[in-house]
């Protein structure tokens, strides 16, 4: 979203940028945060600045094109080490993020488990997901839909709703933005689109 952010801040000259990440976002923190998910929201000021949906990546080279919520939910819980039948030869290599991510509650509460913590190599954010899935035939992702690219490429999921995968982006502050905070928000909202 960095280059949205810039874009709309470039229309606002009355207003200063500066982004940074963390793991939990707070608004005490900051004028405005941003949340991925609905799930667990701090007190005070939250909109919806847009939408996103999670969705499942692996290797171009990958033959298969989807895989059933059945086998997703085995290669995270670590019983299914074989790609299905028609897939790559080779141990699955699973990636997901650290459990108190917002990407990672999106997953688990959009899949319906609890998954062991050792079935699954982490990365760290988006970025790092979509370098290991690229770079790995036999690996297993998810990220956000708009860090698709040619590098990787989605697998469908099948028996997986997509409105499960489908969120809202949040703005979180600790009161209602006004004046140029408000303007800037107004030009995200208008722009951002899934």
């Amino acid at each position: 979203l960095r280059p949205l952010f810039k874009s709309c801040a470039s229309e606002q000259p009355q207003i200063g940028l500066v982004v940074f990440e963390t793991l939990t976002p707070d608004p005490g923190q900051a004028n405005l945060a941003f949340r991925w998910g609905a799930s667990r929201l701090p007190g005070g000021f939250a909109a919806v600045s847009g939408w996103d949906a999670l969705v499942f990546a692996t290797h171009p080279s990958n033959p298969l094109s989807q895989i059933s919520l059945t086998d997703l939910k085995e290669i995270y819980m670590g019983t299914r080490l074989e790609w299905p039948a028609g897939g790559p030869a080779g141990e699955i290599r699973p990636w997901a993020y650290p459990a108190e991510e917002d990407i990672q509650q999106i997953f688990v509460e959009a899949a319906g488990e609890s998954f062991a913590a050792g079935a699954s190599s982490l990365a760290p954010d988006p970025a790092a997901m979509l370098e290991a899935v690229s770079g790995d035939p036999n690996a297993i992702g998810f990220l956000p839909r708009r860090w698709l690219n040619e590098q990787v490429k989605e697998l469908r999921i099948e028996g997986l709703e997509a409105n499960r995968l489908r969120q809202p982006i949040l703005v979180l502050s600790q009161s209602e933005p006004a004046g140029a905070e408000k303007s800037w928000l107004l030009c995200l909202q208008e722009n951002l689109t899934e």
